[in-house]
């Protein structure tokens, strides 16, 4: 498992505009403050509100400002509205079944949901504000 960098650039977003106070920012502010290219930023902005962890505010002092306190979002929230849901193998896919009809009996396949289900109680369980610099 790899976290991709999206969802670095996503964490380290919602963190700039936590310290502005939650003002409202421009994306090219955010974009340079993070280090990214605005296009890759906007594409990163419209995943996370779609989730709703981002919010747009239109107009001539437009930009962006969080949906909801940092204090409130998970780092799980972050990485589903960035790489979607953690799939740690092809076999627990929903509506996936088993290439060789085992998935009553697979001890690898239990292993792996259990580690699954592990990996995703630790990033459900860590708020972005707890990984603040």
């Amino acid at each position: 498992m790899k976290i991709q960098m999206s969802t670095d650039y996503a964490v380290r977003a919602l963190q700039y505009i936590h310290a502005h106070d939650d003002e409202i920012l421009t994306g090219y502010e955010i974009a340079e403050a993070i280090g990214v290219p605005y296009p890759f930023f906007a594409r990163i902005a419209g995943q996370l509100k779609r989730k709703g962890l981002l919010a747009t505010v239109k107009g001539r002092n437009g930009g962006y400002c969080l949906a909801k306190p940092l204090e409130s979002i998970d780092f799980y929230e972050v990485f589903v509205s960035t790489e979607g849901e953690l799939q740690m193998s092809h076999c627990l896919m929903e509506n996936r079944s088993c290439n060789r009809e085992a998935e009553a009996s697979c001890g690898l396949r239990g292993f792996i949901c259990d580690l699954q289900k592990r990996v995703i109680s630790e990033m459900s369980g860590k708020k972005l504000v707890e990984l603040a610099p």
